[in-house]
This record gives C-alpha cells, sequence and structure tokens, in this order.
C-alpha cells in the first residue's frame, strides 16, 4: 500500500502469500507515477533495493527506508523525516 496518510490510500494491492513483495512495489511505485513536488516515501527494509530506491527518486518520491541489516554498503537512515513524516 501507498499511503499519502494514515487515512489515505493512494494505491494498494493483495497478493498471494508466495509473491514477492519487491515487485509488487515497483508497481505501486510505477502507479504513483511522478510527483510535482517531492514527496516522502516510506518504506520497510525489504524495499531497500537500489533499483527500487532509483525508481522512486525519478518520480520524484524521497525513499526514507532503513538499509538491510545484512546490507554490504548500508546508508544513514535520516531518523527526523521518519518522525515529521508520520506527524503529517
Amino acid at each position: 500500500m501507498v499511503a499519502a496518510s494514515c487515512k489515505d490510500a493512494l494505491v494498494w494491492s493483495l497478493t498471494p502469500g508466495q509473491a514477492g513483495d519487491s515487485p509488487e512495489d515497483r508497481n505501486h511505485i510505477d502507479a504513483v507515477g511522478v510527483q510535482d513536488c517531492a514527496v516522502y516515501l516510506l518504506m520497510d527494509s525489504a524495499y531497500g533495493s537500489d533499483d527500487l530506491r532509483a525508481a522512486a527518486e525519478d518520480r520524484n518520491l524521497i525513499p526514507v527506508v532503513p538499509a538491510h541489516p545484512r546490507r554490504k554498503k548500508p546508508w544513514q537512515l535520516d531518523k527526523h523525516k521518519i518522525s515529521t513524516t508520520q506527524r503529517s
């Protein structure tokens, strides 16, 4: 699901349990499309692949996602963005 707020869903889908989450998230990012102004996109670490983050950035979405614990080259997570975004 991609939500504009805690009350407004923009895109959502229900997939079978064996379906991978990452391909579905790419579909969500594609469905949201290019934004006029920068928008934070909160994501779970399961969606932190380089290609998903790049796809989000191409659409003027700012991915806020913690690096997976096993990632060889993790990035720093700006926790201020998470707390600010959750209050909006």
